[in-house]
């Protein structure tokens, strides 16, 4: 093998095998194409806030004078960031390194030197995919006024505007919308077509002639087609014949049925596709919520525990395969998806980062195979994330346990215990029920201690939480439960802090906490 072929080869593996050139490329690949990625939205904002500039500046040019230091940097400057742009789309399209690699590896296999001629040429069939795609011509000529001083490449900046529909969901969502009625929208299209065709020559054979008409071009005649079939009807060209006028007639008639045939396709695609951008979007916002928790399976407990998680403030998803249950859910306001909660392509299809996002997964179906069903396919993503499932049957508590489930609430255990502590306690057990429902006015309420709370206090006293009469209970700390812990105990990052105290006093110690500047 040559000595460049082997620089070549070498470089290759160099880069398949650098973490920090897999992070940086990686980190580009999200930064355009990933709508998952925080910081896409704000490169977004930021690329479609030029693309106005741009066009403001080409409008305002036509009869006003503008800012040297304007033109220049819509000039200079956008155009280089645009170019920048498309260079990273272009590099970040596919991975040449793998190409070679692969191409090395294969000649190798077959005892044959390494043919660097024909990896060229697939990385060129790669590349060239791209820049014909009509995004990237679009992404091209968005460059093209860089090169100002020549005044018919100024007129490229419109282009820029187009390039609004690669940023902009909405839109794609709309030509995703059309292109499902590809075939009927282009049968259409060429019925038109051939419509306009035949009128403009019909027309301009009949009224040409005349001495006293408007129509004396076949561009004029092609002028007054197009206004009539769109039923705009400016008037300002208008045939003098009886002949002209039943052709104009006849082309109303047509424009008419082709709209409502047009509007009955849109309609139509609109209908298909509507639910399917719906779901589109509520993954998106469940993408980007925190802390939140997974329901899965909807019935009246799923309902009662969403319902409070509401009321409270908190972040939850159901998930159910039944379409109906789903529509209920729905109903009642509720972030729901029809997806079956036991496969793990529904946790990849919505993104979510179980060991990040998620609090904890709540198994609440009324079959005990299902609940370990999910609890199976929620250990084999994250091992760690809080596990809290419905037992219907005792004898399958055992394989709930094996299959990772960390809290098991079986309901005639549960009633059992409440009988035993009514009959043997009842005023205690009166006081624990006041105080957990939702239904009175004292409340025994949870506050996690997280980063941002821990730079503002350090211990429990200056958390001033007596000026808000509450009574701290006790503070878990990992598997750990401290009761009454000192005033002066100090706060760590994840502990758990049991108050009981009014309701609205609560809340307020709550927006106290949250609000207050650090004292650091």
């Amino acid at each position: 093998m040559r000595i460049f072929d082997k620089m070549i080869v070498w470089v290759a593996y160099l880069l398949d095998n650098s973490k920090s050139y897999r992070a940086f490329k990686r980190f580009f690949r999200r930064l355009m194409n990933d709508d998952t990625f925080v910081l896409k939205h704000y490169f977004d904002a930021f690329i479609i806030a030029l693309i106005f500039l741009s066009v403001f500046v080409l409008v305002r040019e036509v009869r006003h004078p503008v800012n040297p230091d304007l033109l220049y940097f819509n000039n200079y400057i956008i155009s280089a960031i645009f170019l920048v742009e498309y260079l990273l789309r272009l590099w970040v399209h596919d991975d040449i390194h793998k190409v070679i690699i692969a191409q090395y590896e294969r000649d190798l296999f077959l005892q044959r030197r390494f043919s660097f001629g024909e990896a060229c040429r697939k990385i060129f069939a790669q590349k060239w995919a791209f820049i014909r795609s009509p995004q990237a011509i679009i992404d091209l000529l968005a460059v093209v006024p860089f090169f100002h001083e020549f005044r018919i490449f100024r007129i490229f900046v419109l282009f820029r505007v187009f390039k609004i529909f690669r940023y902009t969901r909405r839109i794609q969502n709309l030509i995703s919308i059309l292109a499902v009625k590809k075939f009927e929208l282009m049968t259409l299209l060429m019925f038109v077509a051939t419509v306009v065709f035949i009128s403009t020559i019909l027309i301009y054979v009949i009224e040409a002639r005349n001495p006293h008409t408007e129509i004396t071009t076949l561009y004029q005649a092609f002028y007054w087609t197009i206004v009539t079939i769109s039923t705009v009807g400016f008037g300002d060209v208008v045939p003098l014949s009886d002949e002209g006028r039943a052709v104009a007639v006849i082309i109303i008639l047509i424009s008419v049925s082709v709209l409502s045939f047009t509007t009955s396709i849109i309609v139509s695609a609109f209908s298909q596709k509507l639910e399917e951008i719906k779901e589109h979007d509520n993954i998106e916002k469940s993408v980007r919520l925190k802390n939140l928790y997974l329901l899965c399976g909807w019935g009246r407990v799923t309902h009662i525990t969403a319902s409070r998680l509401k009321k409270e403030g908190k972040h939850f998803i159901i998930l159910d395969s039944d379409e109906t249950a789903v529509s209920q859910a729905q109903k009642h306001g509720f972030l729901a998806f029809a997806l079956d909660p036991t496969r793990l392509a529904t946790y990849h299809r919505l993104e979510i980062d179980l060991s990040h996002n998620v609090r904890a997964v709540l198994c609440l179906y009324d079959s005990d195979i299902q609940n370990i069903y999910i609890s199976l396919s929620i250990r084999a993503l994250d091992p760690k994330v809080p596990l809290i499932s419905l037992l219907k049957e005792a004898q399958n508590e055992v394989k709930m346990r094996k299959a990772g489930v960390g809290e098991i609430i079986h309901p005639q255990n549960l009633v059992g215990k409440i009988a035993r502590e009514f009959g043997g306690k009842p005023v205690a057990f009166e006081v624990i029920h006041a105080l957990r429902s939702e239904h009175e006015g004292a409340r025994i309420e949870e506050f996690y201690i997280d980063d941002l709370v821990l730079n503002r206090f350090e211990t429990t006293d200056e958390l001033e939480y007596k000026r808000f009469h509450l009574i701290l209970m006790g503070i878990q700390r990992g598997n750990t439960f401290l009761f009454r812990p000192e005033p002066d105990s100090m706060l760590e990052e994840g502990d758990i802090l049991v108050f009981i105290g009014e309701h609205s006093l609560l809340r307020e110690f709550d927006r106290f906490v949250r609000s207050r500047r650090s004292r650091r």
